[in-house]
């Protein structure tokens, strides 16, 4: 490395420009780069940055007028699905803490998984067959849909 060079105040540019240096000839010890590459890497890391802001923001608007364009009941049936999922990554995270060997690997093509349950939307009567027999799934949660009502008004 060159010679160190004490100076004993603040360096004044002599040009009209005002510029005293330039970030290619600025060193940074830390990083063991110049100013200039930690900038382009600022610059690039923003730009991705602005850039996944920018599609989360799209797909968060499409994702609403999806959620517009559903039923009521199929709007209840995702917010319970969105409540039991949230319940499962919950009871997940005690579970990691309390050491057990919780195994979450089980999933199938074409099973919708989430943490661990499959959620299964069925109708009513569906249900109660299900109660009738005994035949529930461990790994199920099963989401009865309401019966769609008509307003005769």
């Amino acid at each position: 490395m060159a010679k160190k060079i004490i100076i004993p105040g603040r360096l004044h540019a002599g040009t009209t420009e005002q510029i005293v240096t330039g970030s290619n000839e600025v060193f940074d010890d830390k990083r063991n780069k110049t100013q200039e590459a930690v900038n382009d890497e600022l610059y690039e890391t923003q730009e991705v940055a602005n850039k996944a802001a920018a599609e989360s923001k799209y797909y968060n608007e499409l994702t609403q007028k999806a959620i517009e364009g559903m039923t009521v009941t199929e709007q209840e049936v995702l917010k319970y699905s969105q409540d039991v999922v949230k319940h499962g990554r919950a009871i997940e995270k005690i579970a990691e803490q309390l050491g057990s060997i919780y195994d979450n690997d089980g999933r199938e093509e074409d099973d919708e998984y989430h943490g661990g349950i499959k959620l299964k939307p069925i109708e009513e009567s569906e249900m109660d067959v299900i109660l009738g027999a005994g035949t529930a799934a461990d790994d199920t949660v099963y989401l009865v849909l309401e019966p769609e009502t008509t307003d005769n008004t």
